[in-house]
């Protein structure tokens, strides 16, 4: 394990140190890939569990504005799976759970110069507006069986043709019903930082905090009791007061596109208009 983290370490030093022989491509587009924990701000009758989620975002930057990039992205989100209800004899286990993807467009301002004018840290506020869908539904999940491909006539025939052995085949008897569904606009606020080995890497790393607002979800009336008397960390203050439905801490990795040969067209472009 320590041998691969090792690895992975030295191919990032070795990447950016060739990014150092390109031009700065922080200003060329980026496709960026986060991922992390999704947690309610507030109570929820549904929608409103614990879950996985990630982010696939494509951006470019504004011709004349280097601090300002423009973005699309999906986001995918899996809440915690609950079971609700467990049969002995029949080895049937029932689960329900919820799950949301989420489509939207944004604007950023990061700071392209960075924290100091190094480049290294850059800043980010991004806002979005879109559209998503969400799903609840039930599991119904019986014990797994196993079968053999050679069972049958046609199987070992087959294998026999074939000169295979007979392999073993697993049905997961899982069956998946939706209880209910729902679409709604939402919007997302983004607070993080982008950062870089050199001022040129061809990647990033990304850290930050989002906070989405959806449109038809509600938090229950008994919520706001729980908070009378406990401890409110800053996350949780800026949730409540921004309305957040759920607030997500990511990480995740912008790769940017070598735009070498584009600034070599608009620098002989730019020369050519002085002729």
């Amino acid at each position: 394990m320590n041998l691969k983290i090792n690895l992975l370490c030295i191919w990032f030093l070795f990447s950016s140190l060739i990014g150092m022989s390109f031009n700065d491509n922080r200003s060329s587009h980026a496709l960026m890939a986060t991922f992390g924990n999704s947690s309610p701000a507030n109570n929820f009758e549904s929608y409103g569990d614990n879950g996985f989620t990630y982010k696939v975002v494509y951006e470019r930057p504004f011709i004349d504005y280097s601090n300002l990039r423009y973005n699309i992205g999906w986001q995918n989100i899996r809440f915690s799976e609950y079971v609700i209800g467990y049969e002995d004899w029949q080895g049937l286990q029932i689960r329900e759970g919820s799950k949301a993807n989420l489509f939207d467009l944004g604007l950023k301002f990061i700071m392209s110069k960075g924290v100091n004018g190094t480049g290294l840290f850059r800043p980010y506020v991004n806002t979005s507006v879109g559209f998503g869908f969400f799903k609840e539904y039930t599991v119904y999940d019986y014990p797994d069986t196993f079968a053999s491909d050679c069972d049958n006539f046609l199987g070992i025939i087959f294998n026999i043709l074939t000169d295979d052995d007979c392999d073993t085949v697993v049905n997961d008897n899982s069956n998946s019903v939706t209880n209910s569904r729902m679409s709604t606009p939402f919007f997302t606020l983004d607070l993080g930082t982008s950062f870089a080995f050199s001022k040129s890497a061809i990647y990033s790393i990304e850290f930050g905090i989002r906070y989405l607002m959806v449109n038809k979800i509600k938090s229950t009336d008994w919520s706001n009791w729980q908070s009378i008397n406990s401890t409110q960390t800053f996350n949780q203050v800026i949730g409540k007061s921004l309305g957040a439905d759920y607030k997500s801490i990511y990480l995740g990795f912008s790769f940017y596109f070598n735009n070498k040969g584009k600034n070599k067209e608009r620098n002989k472009t730019k020369k050519g208009k002085y002729i």
